[in-house]
């Protein structure tokens, strides 16, 4: 399983989208300042994370993620909208 993922910074409220294998090594990778390009903007908080079957298809959803505006992020970051999250996610993407 290959997962998408949306985290939040809670220095700025920024949110940066990736993919991953594990959630919860990718998270502490980036709050460690492992990664350069999230490691400013520590600490992070996972606000999303949408499982796979394959990379493919996580990819696609990462790249469609990454052009969502603040809004639909800050939606997806809404613990009382999990209900409706998979209602917006590509056609190609959602849950049967």
């Amino acid at each position: 399983m290959i997962y998408t993922y949306l985290i939040k910074s809670a220095k700025d409220g920024s949110f940066y989208a990736g993919i991953t294998e594990n959630v919860e090594k990718r998270l502490d990778e980036h709050n460690s300042g492992k990664l350069k390009v999230t490691a400013m903007k520590r600490p992070w908080r996972l606000c999303f994370s949408k499982g796979h079957t394959d990379y493919l298809e996580a990819r696609k959803h990462e790249i469609w993620l990454k052009k969502k505006n603040r809004k639909y992020k800050e939606f997806l970051a809404c613990p009382a909208c999990n209900s409706r999250r998979d209602e917006l996610a590509p056609p190609e993407l959602k849950a049967e």
